[in-house]
């Protein structure tokens, strides 16, 4: 397996980490997926590790996801990467409120498409279908991807 074949994902919260471990066990192996607690972490990692693919969450200790994607692009350049976010809606996330604020660099990799955004949905089955699918664009061979997502 080559770091090209991994998934990051940076949550703080230990339930949302299994949550996506269980979703994605049909797509990746666990051995695929790695874990980090807090964007100081997840920056650690993925330096080390590149994975292909990096979900993080917006609101952590330490470093947040914004601050972590503005960090890494300086490291690496361009890196695909899924934004979750549980308290923010993308309208809410993309406005100028103060109390939604995201780095503006970010904001525009959000607004040009670079950056997938995905709230953390109450519906179950509207979460994982969306999950896997973006996943899938990024970490599977296209007729795979495309087989595996169009029913």
């Amino acid at each position: 397996m080559t770091s090209s074949d991994k998934l990051l994902v940076v949550d703080d919260n230990k339930d949302q980490q299994g949550l996506v471990q269980g979703i994605l066990k049909g797509v990746l192996s666990r051995d695929q997926i790695l874990y980090a607690t807090d964007g100081i972490e997840g920056l650690k990692t993925a330096l080390t590790e590149r994975p292909r693919l990096i979900l993080t969450d917006l609101n952590m200790h330490q470093m947040n996801g914004d601050r972590l994607i503005v960090e890494l692009r300086k490291e690496q350049g361009y890196l695909p990467h899924i934004v979750l976010s549980s308290d923010r809606s993308l309208d809410l996330l993309l406005s100028n409120k103060k109390e939604y604020a995201i780095d503006d660099q970010v904001k525009v990799l959000i607004q040009d498409g670079e950056i997938d955004f995905l709230p953390k949905s109450f519906d179950f089955n509207v979460y994982s279908k969306a999950l896997e699918a973006l996943v899938g664009r990024y970490l599977l061979p296209a007729d795979t991807a495309t087989q595996r997502f169009s029913s």
